[in-house]
């Protein structure tokens, strides 16, 4: 065996060299390595990564468990590519939140394991938040100042301003005052705005339960309607028919009062000859009722009358008295 001293000392550094390498890279990977690593990849989608880079700490209730290793973007969200140590499961319900650990914007993934069995594909954006950092705040409020109007801003300043110009301090002051009481109000009220807001999103619930109900009350108070106005064009012409008839009576009372008068004395008039003669007609039609009487009794055997001869010459008392008196044949009415 050769003493070191022996040894082709390139060739002993170049060895040296490459073990110290391979070493090293162990040492970096050595999560990574086959049958030896313990760590997994997973996937989360996010609406945005502001603030997110690779690297940054993953971690399960505060304990650092493995860092962001990727970023890519897929359709409108953005694909983050996170490990995690073998020794962690993560449920099929696992969330991912973005947390912010300073305002200027570094951020963190923090996990929350979650469901039965294991994580299968990229946590959707339905488990997902981002926060909002001093840093996307900034960029956010730099884009809706952009779109601005300055001019037009500048135009309501000097309004405004011309508007405080002319109003005394005191008014000024108790419109303020008046604010800061509302204010006052609304915030002593709010657990009854709230109630308010809650009995308004119920009734909301329960129209809509109820929409095909009021749907068919709108058409039934629709076909209401017309006949209201069917029978509205029905009074309306009877009262015109109305007024027509108290026209014409109106023109017959008074414009024709000249003729009514003597009519109506040559009514009263005969009325009080009638009055004045009604026993005289009590009496007269009984006798015309014998008269009819007598008459139909001689012309109802035929085209001729029957008539007694006797009754034509002698009174009718005389008849009578040999009525009461036995007849003979022979002798007739004689005593």
């Amino acid at each position: 065996m050769k003493k070191f001293r022996e040894r082709n000392l390139r060739v002993v550094a170049a060895v040296s060299a490459a073990i110290l390498l391979i070493a090293a890279y162990i040492a970096l990977n050595f999560s990574h390595l086959p049958l030896i690593g313990t760590q997994k990849d997973y996937q989360a989608d996010f609406a945005t990564a502001v603030g997110l880079s690779k690297g940054d700490v993953v971690t399960i209730a505060g304990v650092r468990v493995g860092s962001i290793s990727g970023f890519k973007l897929r359709g409108a969200v953005v694909q983050i590519d996170f490990t995690v140590s073998g020794g962690y499961r993560l449920g099929s319900d696992t969330r991912a939140d973005a947390k912010v650990i300073n305002p200027v914007g570094v951020e963190y993934i923090q996990l929350t394991p979650s469901g039965s069995g294991h994580l299968h594909g990229a946590i959707p954006v339905s488990r997902t938040t981002v926060p909002g950092t001093l840093t996307s705040n900034l960029n956010t409020l730099a884009g809706e100042t952009e779109q601005t109007d300055v001019p037009q801003l500048v135009k309501s300043l000097d309004v405004v301003s011309q508007a405080l110009a002319g109003t005394s301090p005191a008014t000024t002051k108790a419109a303020l005052t008046g604010i800061a009481q509302l204010s006052a109000v609304l915030a002593n009220k709010q657990s009854e705005l709230g109630d308010v807001v809650t009995q308004a999103d119920a009734l909301s619930v329960l129209l809509n339960q109820h929409s095909v109900q009021l749907v068919n009350l709108l058409g039934q108070a629709n076909l209401i309607l017309q006949v209201l106005n069917e029978r509205q064009a029905a009074i309306k012409s009877l009262l015109v028919t109305t007024s027509d008839l108290a026209g014409q009576l109106n023109h017959i009372l008074v414009g024709d009062q000249s003729a009514l008068d003597p009519m109506l004395n040559n009514l009263q008039a005969v009325s009080a000859f009638l009055a004045k003669d009604d026993n005289s007609l009590s009496s007269a039609i009984p006798l015309l009722a014998a008269f009819d009487r007598y008459t139909a009794n001689a012309t109802g055997s035929g085209p001729f009358a029957d008539v007694v001869a006797p009754t034509l010459v002698l009174p009718d008392n005389l008849i009578a008295q040999c009525a009461q008196i036995a007849l003979s044949p022979l002798l007739g009415c004689r005593p």
